[in-house]
């Protein structure tokens, strides 16, 4: 397997149901587009999302992490991440 390196980018997290305590999964599909370059910007994402009122759709619990993407296309290297992150 060919040694990539990752960019690191920003996602948007909710807590996993029925999984580990303390770990949390992608908001969204795995893809690039729903990857952001800044914590802002994705905290931009969480800020608009509350203002819609739809909190049935994601929850309340939404959380900006740091993710490893791929280069490129910026596609998420992973879809779990541990709660206390950063």
């Amino acid at each position: 397997m060919k040694n990539t390196q990752f960019v690191t980018r920003w996602v948007v997290t909710v807590p996993t149901k029925g999984g580990l305590p303390g770990h949390r999964r992608l908001a969204h599909p795995c893809q690039g587009r729903h990857t952001y370059a800044t914590k802002e910007e994705a905290e931009g994402w969480i800020k608009a999302y509350f203002a819609q009122g739809r909190m049935d759709v994601l929850g309340n619990d939404l959380k900006a992490q740091p993710c490893p993407c791929y280069p490129g296309h910026f596609d998420p290297s992973r879809i779990w991440f541990k709660e206390n992150e950063q």
